[in-house]
């Protein structure tokens, strides 16, 4: 009886130190899991997420492949858009549901792109009237104002070249060009240095011009008469003398000329004042606090760095 009773004793004690074993607990953790996984893929299968591939879903996959290739896909093909429809439809919905979405600057601002999108294309935007249309023209006037343009040749003086001579150079070749009355096409451009553009140009916008030469050489060009040798003028390049061969003033266009570019960007005005309003609306229902003291330290510290 008592060799018994120590045979269940040291039994007990074998059995507590396997239990007590990270493997066995491990083990018997799997297991209990593995049960429960098996008993819920018994159940009845509507009780899973369904993913369903419509005839809209198909078209939709048919159209962009067709966009993109200028063909439609072929049998095998469109299964694999299908497949690959289905496969990213699963992964997102895992994603979701572990929470990846949280906390992503990407995520977060594509959502909320795509409510503003959803949100532009729900505006029912009323066709405006002739008065309203003109009046937006009116007040917009500058955006739709066509620049000036002009034809030109120029000579060129390198400041890097000739140094503080440039200007000097400059004003002798000018004097020498008006005694000879030549035109350009008869001028020499050997009085002047090698350019790395060209020497003439023709009905280039004044917007253009800076774009090329500066602001300050376009708004000089501007004001120069038609059909006589100009300068000097600085540019970023250097100095130059300007034979003006054409000038097209600037021109306000009837609404008439640029009606449709008017319509357009009253339309995209007023989503963005609706969608102001409509955040606005949003915010409301927001209670929103921020640190002052961490951002007022913040941005003591951009300054200084700055």
């Amino acid at each position: 009886m008592y060799e018994k009773r120590n045979e269940n004793y040291a039994m007990k004690l074998i059995v507590s130190k396997w239990f007590n074993e990270p493997l066995v607990r491990f083990l018997i953790i799997g297991a209990v899991i593995f049960s429960i996984n098996a008993l819920v893929n018994q159940s009845d299968n509507n009780t899973q997420p369904k993913i369903e591939i419509t005839a809209t879903d198909i078209d939709r996959l048919r159209t962009l492949w067709q966009r993109k290739w200028q063909r439609l896909p072929s049998t095998e093909g469109l299964q694999g858009l299908i497949d690959a429809e289905i496969r990213e439809e699963i992964l997102y919905r895992e994603a979701l549901a572990m929470g990846l979405d949280k906390d992503d600057t990407i995520v977060r601002r594509r959502m909320a792109q795509k409510l503003e999108f959803l949100t532009e294309d729900l505006m029912a935007l009323n066709e405006p009237t002739e008065e309203a249309l003109t009046k937006f023209f009116q007040e917009n006037a500058d955006k739709y104002r066509e620049p000036a343009k002009l034809s030109f040749t120029h000579i060129y003086f390198s400041s890097d070249r000739r140094g503080v001579n440039a200007e000097t150079d400059a004003q002798q070749a000018l004097l020498n060009l008006n005694a000879l009355g030549g035109s350009p096409v008869e001028a020499g451009i050997e009085m002047g240095d090698r350019f790395m553009l060209d020497y003439a140009f023709d009905q280039l916008s004044v917007f253009d011009i800076a774009r090329w030469f500066g602001r300050n050489f376009a708004d000089e060009v501007e004001k120069l008469p038609q059909g006589s040798w100009q300068g000097p003028i600085t540019s970023g390049y250097g100095i130059h003398l300007v034979y003006v061969t054409d000038h097209i003033p600037g021109r306000l266009p009837e609404l008439a000329e640029v009606s449709d570019a008017v319509l357009r960007d009253y339309q995209q005005q007023k989503r963005d004042e609706a969608n102001r309003a409509f955040y606005a609306r949003l915010k409301q229902r927001y209670h929103i606090s921020i640190d002052e003291t961490a951002l007022e330290a913040k941005q003591q510290l951009s300054e200084v760095q700055q």
